[in-house]
């Protein structure tokens, strides 16, 4: 994996107690490996993280990794203990979505260097494109609502968050 030079990344991983179809020991274990490797090979992780908040915490804390949290979805006082250890949080469509005025309180307070933004493709398509299939191409409606709640410009907002990627996944910042 090291020699490669296109791997930028180790993801998802994570834990997912949503439907726990895994049992909670066997995701651990598995999660820990995906952290010793991510940590051996010094390269970052992208988190999936489900229902799972306070034991994802509890196991990073083992390591010395960066991570984004993909598909962020929880709650506000969550994300600030992840800035707090330099963790990024990565947001989708769902900030679209008329009910997830929780998750907007967290676009609000995420600082400015802390942040992505992504599809979930082919899943959780933005509020203007429900029930079809999420495209890459729809990114730019979470451009637009984090422009919107942060009451700035969408170029900067795209701006920001593709500087914030290359700094996670290819150091260019």
């Amino acid at each position: 994996i090291k020699e490669n030079g296109r791997i930028v990344a180790i993801g998802e991983c994570g834990l997912d107690y949503f439907k726990a179809e895994v049992p909670k020991d066997v995701q651990e274990k598995a999660f820990r490996l995906q952290l010793e490797l991510a940590q051996s090979l010094k390269i970052p992780i992208i988190i999936h993280n489900r229902d799972a908040d306070d034991d994802c915490l509890r196991i990073m804390d083992d390591y010395k990794v960066e991570a984004v949290f993909h598909c962020y979805g929880s709650s506000v006082e969550f994300a600030r203990k992840l800035w707090y250890r330099g963790i990024y949080t990565s947001f989708t469509g769902i900030i679209t979505y008329p009910n997830a005025e929780d998750l907007r309180k967290v676009v609000d307070e995420v600082p400015m260097d802390m942040f992505m933004v992504e599809t979930d493709c082919p899943y959780l398509a933005p509020q203007e494109h429900r029930g079809e299939r999420n495209e890459p191409s729809y990114v730019v409606e979470v451009v637009k609502k984090i422009a919107e709640i942060k009451e700035m410009p969408e170029k900067d907002v795209a701006r920001i968050s593709t500087e914030n990627a290359n700094e996670f996944f290819l150091r260019l910042s």
